[in-house]
């Protein structure tokens, strides 16, 4: 069972997000290159970008780059037909979209279930005291659902079902999931090479990694429509992890906009005024068709401003180019993967404001609004917080991903050094420790 806690998510949130790494250099801290843009690296318009791609192999044996960058042998980049420069804008109603969720996700009637006519007659408690199954945090507003049907009196608090709904779109599900094994897995896909393997889950029926990865992208797409939504998702990584009972699925899924996904390194600093989130969600099945824990919870951003780019982008080879002028002389980097992504930047200088009083006073110096700055930050932003998003050139360098002596995997998939060079100016980013 459960531990019950009206602020499990947060606890959720504040337990994944790692505080950036000394070594890691951000935008604001690295050499600043946009002045590439003045010279003379070659630009192309956005319908002959695949075409560069497909020469790089080809290309690297051209400029004699061979001692420099060393890719792996099965490093697709992925097609771009459509490029944009976007504004994003936080959640700041999310909550409001609970009863459709909530429909969604547990085929019930939220108001037959509830009792109540509209979500602003629920009660309202930032502690949880098992007399209601529905309720209202008073502190951040998140609408909150825990299934009292399944408590045992003799373990007051105790719960397997719940849903948790944020004003910035930040959420977490878990239906009947009275058991939550650590991940422990002896293989991985990556989203483009997921097999139809077909493995025994915990419930004891029997399914394909490659359907269920199917039946994510389908759930995420209808779940996030209800509220509206451009964007599109795919997988990243399907994992099978081990219990003796059986297997249970863990599909990590991306966004994409226009086929072009968003990038995932996350700059987490409350001292920059610029930072980077991450943007990505996970599925759990238990069993077949059977959604056991899906977790959204570094917010959801509707798009505001789609502007679109067509001419002037810079292809991988003059990526490559400026990398090659611009780092180390005798730099060599292995690379894994390629692809263009859009880069996410907002200003956070309110959120470094707050936590500097927060370091030099507690809780006690801060004003209820910056009390949810902060709050919020830890899941990618308070409700409003705009973003402004851009092509760039993902370089992934490649991770040293070692077993255990029994051949088991632990290890954080999401993460990992990589290199940006922005498509339109040249700007070089470097996430390095």
């Amino acid at each position: 069972m459960k531990k019950c806690a009206a602020f499990l998510l947060a606890a959720v949130l504040l337990a994944g997000c790692a505080k950036t790494p000394d070594g890691v250099k951000s935008n604001t801290e690295n050499s600043r290159t946009a002045d590439n843009a003045k010279n003379n690296y070659k630009k192309i318009a956005v319908s002959e970008l695949d075409g560069e791609s497909d020469r790089l192999n080809e290309y690297i044996s051209e400029q004699g780059y061979e001692d420099r960058f060393f890719l792996d042998e099965d490093i697709e980049i992925n097609s771009v037909s459509e490029l944009y420069d976007l504004t994003l804008v936080q959640a700041d109603d999310f909550d409001s979209d609970f009863p459709k969720l909530y429909g969604y996700l547990y085929g019930r009637d939220f108001y037959e279930d509830s009792g109540v006519k509209d979500i602003s007659e629920l009660p309202v408690s930032d502690e949880y005291d098992g007399s209601a199954s529905f309720f209202i945090g008073e502190t951040y507003g998140q609408v909150q659902f825990i299934d009292t049907s399944n408590i045992d009196p003799d373990e007051p608090g105790q719960y397997t079902t719940s849903m948790y709904t944020y004003p910035n779109g930040a959420m977490y599900y878990e239906n009947n999931a009275e058991l939550f094994p650590s991940p422990h897995f002896k293989e991985f896909f990556t989203g483009d090479n997921i097999p139809d393997n077909i493995y025994k889950m915990l419930d004891g029926s029997e399914w394909s990694l490659k359907e269920c990865a199917d039946t994510s992208i389908k759930t995420l797409t209808e779940l996030y429509q209800l509220y509206d939504s451009d964007y599109e998702f795919k997988p990243f990584l399907a994992i099978p992890n081990e219990t003796e009972e059986g297997i249970y699925f863990e599909i990590v899924m991306y966004r994409t906009y226009k086929g072009v996904p968003f990038n995932n390194n996350m700059i987490y600093d409350p001292q920059s005024n610029e930072q980077c989130k991450t943007m990505w969600y996970e599925c759990y099945y238990y069993g077949r068709d059977k959604l056991t824990l899906l977790t959204g919870v570094m917010g959801t951003e509707r798009i505001t401003r789609a502007e679109r780019i067509t001419e002037d982008v810079l292809p991988v080879t003059s990526a490559l180019d400026i990398l090659n002028n611009e780092l180390a002389e005798y730099i060599q980097l292995e690379i894994a993967d390629i692809s263009m992504v859009y880069y996410n930047e907002y200003d956070s200088s309110e959120y470094a404001e707050a936590s500097k009083k927060y370091e030099a006073g507690g809780n006690e110096a801060l004003s209820d609004n910056e009390s949810r700055l902060l709050f919020y930050h830890d899941m990618g932003g308070a409700p409003g917080t705009e973003y402004h998003c851009y092509p760039v050139w993902e370089f992934k360098l490649k991770k040293d991903l070692k077993a255990d002596d029994d051949g088991y995997y632990n290890s954080d998939f999401m993460s990992g050094d990589a290199i940006y060079v922005n498509a339109v100016t040249g700007e070089v980013m470097l996430f390095i420790d």
